[in-house]
């Protein structure tokens, strides 16, 4: 339902769009809609543009963290090219890295160019400059006052390190973008407690402002959230289920944007292991992400920056399970079979595919095979001869099928020297295939 022309109140959607079936999206303030980061056991680990890619505050909006809310203010982007704090949203280049020894042994560590570390520093110490000390009024405004302090200090050491201290060019990579992440957010902070925060009281009456297509905004399913940030003028997006889209004003549908072609889901150069599984709105993941950022102003933490085998698919194992002895025999005891489990006159004479939790999967090969095969003893009278299989093991942990048909066709050629082996004439001892 739409009444265009009427003022827009924080419940009603100036734009909206479906997130699947069984919620929508809107926003009172905002012309654009993204897509929100939905599930409990996302996993975070740092891109190829040392952030943590949709689940970074810095690149996506987030969910709506209640220990967190200046999260929101955080800036996406720089306003324009010449903008003076063009340094705090640019990555160094290889052509500002200077090596210290191209002679020496150990290549690799050199420094960032003076002019382009001497800019990037006074930008940074002019934003942790003009962050302004807010007043202590409550509980909420002290802990944003001594966690701006906290940054602060850290900023100071990553600063002398970037002016001190050499290393890799990735490793530069990384300080820089810890270093704009720590500047950022005490500049979010200071915009917060300082003029969006006190908005949140404001009269009614006061004319609501328009977002602020600077800041990044979040994500929220609380409609008291909604109308605090939508008079504060920051943009926000409100989750809703979808029963309630015939009860409420929509001006326009649009299409969401996603993440593809706007945020960086490369690997990192680093090779970083994850830092943190979990929903994009936990208090936890911010914390996760804070702890690292200082864990570059220590001593090197070695077993905390080996690349470890991550994201990978849980490997299915065959160990001993609880079953109990009826399921155990369950598959091997049908009514085709005798008591001795051998198949009764007139069954079918092809092998039966037995499906059970304490059996490995057939390989497909060899499952063609054995259908095709006619395991009637009455077809042909022919003398019993030395057979021999090859270990199923063999073809486990093989999955590209060309590999499958080409371990196969050369277990084949060696088949005679195996039946060989396995006359009464000749004994060895057992080798593995």
């Amino acid at each position: 339902m739409s009444d265009i022309g009427l003022a827009i109140h924080a419940w009603d959607g100036l734009c909206s769009a479906m997130v699947n079936e069984h919620m929508f999206i809107m926003s009172p303030n905002c012309p654009l809609l993204f897509d929100p980061p939905l599930g409990v056991n996302r996993e975070m680990w740092m891109r190829n543009d040392y952030r943590y890619g949709e689940d970074d505050p810095l690149s996506w909006p987030q969910p709506y963290c209640t220990s967190h809310p200046y999260l929101s203010c955080l800036r996406l982007c720089e306003r324009t090219q010449s903008d003076p704090d063009l340094p705090l949203f640019q990555l160094p280049i290889r052509a500002d890295f200077l090596k210290l020894d191209t002679s020496s042994l150990i290549c690799g560590p050199g420094l960032w160019a003076a002019d382009r570390q001497s800019a990037f520093e006074h930008r940074c110490r002019v934003i942790l400059g003009r962050s302004m000390n807010f007043m202590r009024g409550d509980d909420a405004s002290t802990v944003g006052t001594n966690r701006l302090e906290q940054l602060k200090v850290y900023a100071g050491m990553f600063l002398e390190q970037l002016k001190v201290l050499p290393m890799t060019f990735p490793r530069l990579c990384l300080c820089v973008a810890e270093m704009q992440r720590l500047v950022l957010e005490v500049e979010a902070i200071s915009t917060f407690f300082s003029t969006i925060r006190p908005r949140f009281t404001a009269c009614v009456t006061t004319p609501t402002p328009k977002a602020d297509m600077d800041l990044v905004g979040c994500f929220t399913t609380d409609i008291g959230i909604v109308q605090q940030l939508h008079r504060a003028g920051v943009p926000v997006w409100l989750l809703r289920p979808l029963d309630d889209v015939a009860h409420t004003r929509i001006d326009k549908v649009i299409e969401m944007s996603t993440v593809s072609g706007r945020v960086h889901l490369g690997t990192c150069p680093l090779r970083l292991p994850s830092v943190y599984v979990g929903s994009g709105g936990d208090e936890a993941k911010y914390n996760t992400f804070d702890h690292f950022t200082r864990s570059h102003l220590g001593p090197p933490r070695i077993f905390a920056w080996t690349s470890g085998q991550l994201r990978s698919e849980p490997l299915r194992t065959w160990g001993k399970q609880n079953i109990s002895t009826q399921g155990v025999f369950s598959p091997y005891n049908q009514a085709n079979r005798s008591c001795k489990g051998h198949l009764k006159p007139g069954s079918a004479n092809q092998f039966e595919m037995i499906t059970h939790a304490l059996l490995p999967e057939i390989r497909p090969p060899w499952k063609e095979v054995l259908l095709g095969v006619n395991v009637n003893k009455a077809r042909v009278n022919v003398p019993a001869a030395p057979f021999a299989f090859p270990q199923p093991d063999l073809f486990m942990t093989i999955s590209d099928s060309t590999k499958q048909m080409s371990v196969l066709s050369t277990w084949l050629r060696l088949r005679p020297g195996l039946l060989a082996m396995q006359t009464s004439s000749y004994c060895t001892g057992k080798f593995s295939h």
